[in-house]
């Protein structure tokens, strides 16, 4: 079990709680959690855990989801690596079901979980991603967890909760750091196995409970999305021309499922999964570190900028609406009060124009 946690003790206490209760205990089980950057909430709940098979890491950097998992890998010595989100909860039987399905599946790398909503509904059974990487669910938004039986190839499952061949894991040279601190890594994860020749495959009776998007703010979760589908585009362009765009309609969506499984035949009929894979993950820790402490600054100026840019946007949207509500108080014969610096009352023009059109309105 690979877990990177930053600043969310009360999830990771929670995931801990379920890995504590429902892995079995007969099988060899590592789990290894990479505190970077966290929290002090978070470093008590590393120290109250009493689970024998727990190791830490720690780190001073962010190292995010990518850097996480992959300090994480560094040191594990598993042959299927269960990459976790500290704010995932596990079903009972999830490993033995990931465990079954990578016995019985040797042509698959990746094997995603079905993931529910903490109110029950499907939050996740593989994703699509459209034309110009832009990602959506297989599945319509009204199916129920419990209709989601088919094990079948996806084209990519949430990073929240994968099972990855650790020779995959290391042959693909890890997962991406470039898409950093998070979005875009399980897609990369995806895209990487099938050009090594191997299935992205759901597993149906692996289940899990995800407390989606319950850290950093929206306007920077978009941000970052939105700039890492431009570096995952850059990458795999060649792998997403001819994809249609986004379609959320049953048909569509059943079309899109019929792709992914005729893609995955095709890989399965040309044997590529028999070849080896010679391992080409290496992590030096130091790097590493240094890396993505730059890499989070850059992240921080650009952010920074970009809501600078969006503020000029609306101040200016909002000078031009001042203008056009001034000029209708002229038009309309409405006194413009003004304040002591001078600056026109708004909430004075404004309620004056509102009367006028009630006014308006009773004759």
């Amino acid at each position: 079990m690979l877990i990177p946690t930053t600043t969310q003790a009360q999830r990771l206490e929670e995931c801990l709680a379920a890995l504590a209760q429902r892995l079995p205990a007969a099988l060899p089980v590592e789990i290894v959690v990479v505190a970077s950057a966290a929290t002090p909430e978070v470093m008590r709940v590393l120290a109250a855990a009493a689970d024998p098979r727990l190791r830490v890491l720690e780190c001073g950097v962010n190292l995010g989801v990518a850097g996480g998992f992959n300090r994480a890998r560094a040191a594990a010595k598993g042959e299927l690596l269960c990459l976790l989100h500290d704010d995932t909860v596990i079903g009972e039987g999830w490993l033995e079901a990931m465990l079954d399905a990578a016995a019985r599946h040797p042509e698959s790398g990746v094997f995603a979980s079905v993931v529910a909503n903490p109110d029950g509904t499907l939050q996740s059974a593989g994703w699509m991603l459209w034309a110009d990487a832009v990602p959506g669910r297989l599945w319509p938004a009204d199916t129920r967890v419990e209709a989601i039986v088919e094990e079948l190839p996806v084209d990519l499952g949430p990073s929240c909760a994968l099972a990855v061949r650790g020779e995959l894991f290391d042959a693909i040279g890890g997962l991406d750091e470039r898409f950093h601190p998070g979005y875009y890594v399980d897609a990369d994860c995806a895209f990487a196995c099938r050009e090594a020749g191997r299935v992205v495959r759901l597993v149906p009776s692996a289940r899990v409970v995800h407390h989606r998007r319950s850290t950093s703010s929206a306007a920077y979760r978009d941000f970052v999305a939105e700039r890492n589908r431009g570096r995952f585009v850059e990458k795999w362009g060649h792998r997403l021309a001819g994809r249609p765009p986004l379609d959320d309609a049953p048909d569509a969506l059943a079309a899109a499922r019929a792709r992914v499984r005729k893609e995955a035949a095709a890989i399965v009929a040309a044997g590529a999964w028999k070849r080896p894979l010679a391992a080409r993950f290496r992590l030096d820790a130091g790097e590493q570190e240094e890396r993505l402490a730059r890499e989070e600054r850059e992240t921080l100026v650009a952010y920074r900028r970009a809501l600078e840019a969006r503020l000029t946007v609306a101040t200016d949207g909002l000078r031009w609406l001042e203008d056009k509500t001034l000029e209708l108080a002229r038009l309309a014969g409405v006194e413009i009060e003004r304040d002591a610096g001078g600056w026109p009352r708004f909430e004075r023009v404004v309620e004056a124009l509102a009367e006028r059109l009630r006014a308006s309105r009773r004759c």
